[in-house]
């Protein structure tokens, strides 16, 4: 058997990919867990080729919903793959959500050029042809058609020779580990994805903890090292920080923006807010605007599923009309006309908004109008991609007086705060003791998911621990 990494490998964390063939008598058998994008584009790329052959493809399994992890699912069908795709059931509901959003894209994409083509003739006098959407409802049709909603903690064959079973990851709510048991010419291999890591140092909101109980004959392990060499602030801490930086913005009368990824970020934000709220420590008039039309599609789809919750959140949302996504302080957007008008609105009120690295969704244009206003605060909740504005307004004023936001500079006067503890995945620690005494792996750990210097870290406590682990590199191929 043989393993490639096309992605979040070898330095990079976005855009996971990887990529298993299987080689038996009867012939080849290739399975591909994830195909997130790299975050690098500005969303127009579905017409960039994959690294691999989607027609040789005989099934594709996805960890979890995040963008990096399935955003380029949509690719996969319009470069030929038409078999079948695996993800636990929450995940199935995100795919869909985002397939459906992607044919709005190409449809405003195809108007908006055509509209730019209208009228105009070739070189040649003849009238330049108008293009139609790449992807479109039917697509997404035939693609769901083909997606099967995995249950937690229950094996499935996939194809005759591979059989996965998902167990919870804790990192977002439907987020998985995977186990592979694969026979190859009689040959038995297990290998367990533990890529994204929830967090077990707390107890995350809405969440349960990872799984831990596993076969004890697991063969090779993949692991992230997001946060290697780094540990986690108190996450029990950040509700009580969120609650200072706000109530300080509301003394002081700010704008607040808070930048948060629309699937499960903002839900835990929410849950936090809910308990602030359950304090009395908001003023009645105090309004907290969610204007993230993903964040309201998720809402829907984590209250469908109170069998992914933990207890507390089960209790949470027993009441219809009071609960951690309906209280008195928050306001949900749900139109453009109030989504502009919050822009024009003097403090105190928070916006929540997609996405969390504020540089793609509604938060961009609600940056614009907060950027230069010193009466502003943008309040970051996550990890930043170096070299994209979400780094640029963490690294402050004096090092980025302006920033370039959709090709137009604007002076950075607003204030900027960072609540470090809302990392949803384990740190460099905790990821080391899931291996050492959940997983136990018996021959390697290959290391993923991280920067170099969190990638080396990672490799070196395992080897100082006695385990044998690699860091994945960009399209090796390695022997299983």
């Amino acid at each position: 058997m043989k393993y490639q990494g096309y992605g979040g490998v070898d330095g990079k964390v976005a855009g996971s990919k990887h990529l298993f063939t299987i080689e038996n008598g009867k012939g080849i058998e290739k399975i591909l867990h994830d195909c997130g994008s790299n975050l690098e584009g500005n969303g127009n790329g579905n017409s960039n080729p994959l690294p691999f052959k989607c027609e040789e493809l005989n099934a594709v399994v996805f960890s979890h919903g995040h963008y990096d992890h399935m955003g380029d699912l949509p690719k996969l069908h319009m470069q030929g793959y038409k078999g079948s795709y695996f993800g636990q059931e929450v995940t199935k509901e995100i795919a869909q959500m985002q397939l459906a959003e992607t044919v709005n894209q190409e449809f405003r994409r195809s108007s908006e050029y055509n509209q730019t083509i209208k009228g105009r003739r070739d070189e040649i006098g003849e009238f330049i042809p108008f293009k139609k959407p790449h992807f479109v409802r039917s697509d997404v049709k035939s693609m769901m058609s083909n997606f099967q909603g995995m249950k937690y903690n229950i094996g499935v064959n996939i194809t005759d020779n591979v059989k996965v079973t998902f167990y919870d990851a804790g990192h977002i709510i439907g987020s998985s580990q995977v186990l592979y048991e694969i026979n190859e010419n009689g040959k038995k291999t297990k290998i367990l994805t533990c890529v994204d890591l929830g967090r077990s140092d707390v107890d995350s909101p809405i969440l349960n903890y990872p799984h831990t109980k596993f076969p004890e004959d697991i063969d090779y392990c993949f692991i992230e090292s997001t946060y290697g060499g780094r540990k986690h602030a108190d996450k029990e801490k950040s509700r009580i920080e969120l609650e200072s930086v706000l109530l300080d913005g509301i003394k002081n009368q700010k704008r607040m923006l808070i930048g948060a990824f629309s699937i499960m970020r903002t839900h835990t934000i929410l849950s936090d807010l809910y308990w602030i709220y359950k304090r009395g420590s908001f003023p009645k008039d105090f309004k907290i605007y969610l204007d993230s039309p993903g964040a309201l599609k998720m809402n829907a789809i984590i209250k469908r599923h109170p069998e992914c919750m933990d207890g507390q959140a089960t209790v949470d949302f027993r009441s219809p009309k009071e609960n951690p996504f309906s209280f008195p302080n928050l306001v949900t957007v749900k139109d453009s006309k109030m989504s502009y008008d919050i822009d024009s609105m003097k403090g105190p009120y928070a916006v929540i908004s997609a996405s969390g690295m504020w540089f793609m969704g509604k938060i961009v244009r609600h940056l614009k109008s907060h950027i230069e206003d010193e009466k502003s605060l943008l309040i970051q909740t996550g990890y930043q991609v170096p070299g994209k504005i979400g780094a640029f307004l963490e690294e402050g004023r004096e090092k980025h007086p302006r920033i370039n936001i959709e090709g137009q500079n604007f002076k950075y006067r607003a204030e900027q705060a960072r609540i470090r503890s809302y990392g949803a995945h384990a740190d460099g620690d905790d990821c080391v003791k899931h291996i050492m005494e959940n997983v136990k792996p018996r021959k390697k750990v290959f290391i993923v998911h991280g920067e170099k210097e969190q990638s080396d870290w990672t490799k070196s406590k395992l080897e100082s621990l006695g385990m044998n682990s690699e860091i994945v590199r960009l399209g090796k191929v390695y022997k299983l």
